[in-house]
């Protein structure tokens, strides 16, 4: 293990800080209470708003714009639905945090997004906000896919899959921005891909399980864990390809993250990085790098387990 060079551009910025204002901006739970205890039955059809009665989505959804799901209500995906985000266009815009509605490219480092990376332009792209619960649980045979509706997808076709708690296992989830787990939510069995900002981002919550997962094809780190301590397991992480941003500049190389926390890391394979795996703080670091560094597999990294306390 060797102290990290500074080689993510400002990768530790908390992705979902903005997200946490938004609770308070937005209050779900207060204006859009539990319709009912009756189930919807959707099916081949479009969606968008706000789903304030427990609602189960099979076929082909076509999402059109924003998604919110208001605590107390579930939203259910049955095996093999194919969820289809509207690409770079949104039909009824719920978030309204003044940060997501910047347009255009950015020239410098703005917070958590980089140099040369489209804002996220909120107005014009979808985010699914699930404040309830969440049941997308396919097969192996029958998988759930979640993706861009565009013939050619891009990486920041949608925005923001926020997931306050739920079950999410045998899907396929791609085109997105940065997916956001909360407390309780476990993610198994399932492919993240062509992924603009963080796969997985993980900041102040507790009872996480990651496992046997593939994720790769990110343009910031592949997951992101801040004052939490997940589990994750059995997974696949990389390669993320380097690429130039629509700015020109360099994206992807970024492993597995360590804010802060103390996070069981075992048995994966993280392949394809600059840093494999980065703890930014010293606690953290001596407790777990060494253990870490053992109960993993590496492949093709600059560097495998690095503490970087200076993260640019």
């Amino acid at each position: 293990m060797k102290v990290g060079k500074k080689i993510f551009r400002a990768v530790f910025a908390v992705v979902f800080i903005a997200v946490a204002a938004a609770v308070g901006k937005v209050a779900f739970d207060a204006v859009y209470p539990k319709a009912s205890d009756s189930v919807n039955e959707m099916a081949d059809t479009e969606r968008l708003g706000y789903i304030t009665s427990d609602e189960v989505w099979s076929g082909e959804i076509r999402v059109a714009g924003d998604i919110i799901v208001p605590k107390g209500v579930k939203l259910i995906i049955k095996p093999g639905t194919k969820v289809l985000v509207a690409a770079n266009k949104d039909a009824g815009n719920l978030m309204t945090i003044p940060f997501w509605l910047k347009k255009g490219i950015a020239k410098e480092r703005d917070q958590y997004i980089h140099q040369g990376e489209p804002y996220r332009d909120e107005e014009n792209h979808v985010t699914i906000w699930i404040e309830g619960f969440l049941n997308a649980t396919g097969t192996r045979d029958n998988k759930i896919l979640i993706k861009s509706g565009s013939p050619e997808p891009t990486r920041y076709d949608w925005n923001t899959f926020h997931i306050e708690s739920g079950v999410v296992s045998y899907a396929e989830i791609r085109d997105y921005r940065a997916m956001d787990l909360k407390t309780g939510a476990n993610l198994t069995n399932s492919e993240l891909h062509n992924v603009g900002e963080c796969p997985i981002c993980i900041h102040d919550s507790t009872d996480i399980l990651i496992e046997n997962n593939w994720v790769h094809d990110s343009g910031h780190e592949v997951v992101d864990i801040l004052r939490s301590s997940p589990t994750i397991i059995n997974n696949r992480f990389g390669p993320s390809p380097r690429f130039k941003n629509p700015g020109g500049y360099k994206a992807g190389w970024g492993g597995i993250i360590v804010g802060s926390g103390f996070p069981t890391i075992k048995n994966n394979t993280i392949e394809g990085f600059d840093d494999a795996v980065s703890f930014f703080e010293k606690t953290s670091y001596d407790k777990l790098g060494e253990q870490v560094l053992m109960e993993n597999a590496f492949r093709n990294n600059t560097e495998n387990v690095v503490f970087n306390p200076n993260p640019d």
